[in-house]
C-alpha cells in the first residue's frame, strides 16, 4: 500500500452501491470516487471526506451522504479542522452542501455528527436535516 509524504496510508474505504446497482461510490485519499462497473473509469468529485465517512446514495442516485471537518477545506490531509459534520454532494456537479445546521449551544461541545442514511423512498437523510 502506497504511503503519503506526511506518513499516512491512503487506501480506498467505505464503499456504497447506487440504487440501481451499476455504480459504486467510495473514499480513497479522502476524497469521494465513483466508477461504473465493467468499466475502468473512475470519476472523482473533488470532494473531501473524512476517514469517519460512511457513503450512503440517495435513493434516485443523484448524491451521497458523508461526513466531513467544517473547518479549512483546503486541507487534503489530516488533521482536519473543525467538527465533523454531515453533508450531501451532487454526483452531477460536486456541489458540497452541510444538511444540519450549526447547534447554538450544545451540551456536549465535542459532538459530531456521522453515519447519516437516507429514509428508504424520501429526498431526505434521515437524522435530524430539515430540508434537502
Amino acid at each position: 500500500m502506497p504511503s503519503g509524504v506526511d506518513g499516512w496510508r491512503y487506501h480506498h474505504w467505505s464503499p456504497a452501491w447506487s440504487p440501481d446497482g451499476r455504480t459504486l461510490a467510495f473514499i480513497y485519499d479522502f476524497f469521494i470516487m465513483t466508477t461504473v462497473v465493467g468499466t475502468n473509469a473512475f470519476k472523482t468529485l473533488g470532494v473531501r471526506a473524512a476517514w469517519e465517512s460512511k457513503l450512503d446514495w440517495s435513493p434516485d442516485g443523484t448524491h451521497v451522504l458523508f461526513s466531513d471537518y467544517n473547518g479549512d477545506a483546503g486541507l487534503a490531509r489530516p488533521p482536519f479542522t473543525g467538527s465533523l459534520r454531515i453533508y450531501a454532494a451532487s454526483l452531477a456537479t460536486g456541489e458540497k452542501r452541510q444538511l444540519i445546521p450549526e447547534a447554538v449551544s450544545p451540551a456536549n461541545m465535542e459532538y459530531r455528527d456521522t453515519h447519516a442514511v437516507w429514509s428508504p423512498g424520501e429526498r431526505r437523510p434521515q437524522g435530524g436535516a430539515s430540508r434537502f
